[in-house]
């Protein structure tokens, strides 16, 4: 099952959808998102819809935004391998649990280049408390103190794409490229997912 799409934008960039959504394997090839192989000026539409869509949303972080305030990659790490994420997320080569799973995909979100795709303040809220973004997330909460998801952002926002991409100019105010990226979203079903 897909993510609420409502209030993307808070959470990642627009270049980042841009690229998601014309090749999502590309970025994670265990997903189920399927390819649409869809052109650029359709993925630059879909993307112009989901940041409208956010911007109407009225999400509102729980915290100012800022109050990741930074931690300790490698405290983090430790958390990480200590707090159970490693029961339904993957990073690198470590697929241990997709393999004990024996499926080719992933029931939580992979995590080896989150660092390039998620805002860090997105991140702290979240790991805070995932219901306040999706009231029917499977993503427990860990009741984590501030000081330890503050660690586990440090250590998740290292998890960088250190692959080189070209630059994307995106007309995301356009609003015929708004209606046009709806319409898509609903003609491929999106919203079964």
């Amino acid at each position: 099952i897909g993510p609420m799409l409502n209030s993307l934008s808070s959470k990642t960039r627009p270049e980042w959808i841009f690229r998601w959504v014309k090749n999502p394997k590309d970025y994670n090839p265990h997903t189920r998102m399927p390819a649409f192989q869809f052109s650029d000026d359709q993925a630059e539409a879909i993307t112009a819809y989901l940041v409208s869509i956010g911007q109407q949303s009225g999400f509102a972080f729980v915290r100012p935004r800022g109050s990741y305030g930074g931690g300790s990659a490698a405290k983090g790490r430790q958390i990480f391998e200590t707090v159970g994420c490693q029961a339904c997320h993957t990073v690198g080569t470590d697929a241990k649990i997709r393999e004990g799973r024996g499926t080719g995909y992933d029931i939580a979100p992979e995590l080896t280049r989150v660092g390039s795709k998620v805002n860090p303040d997105w991140l702290f809220d979240w790991l805070k408390n995932p219901r306040h973004f999706n009231p029917t997330t499977r993503m427990p909460s860990l009741r984590l103190t501030d000081d330890e998801a503050r660690h586990l952002v440090a250590y998740l926002s290292s998890l960088k794409d250190l692959r080189t991409t070209p630059p994307v100019s995106l007309d995301l105010k356009n609003p015929e490229k708004v209606v046009r990226g709806d319409k898509l979203i609903r003609e491929f079903g999106c919203a079964g997912c």
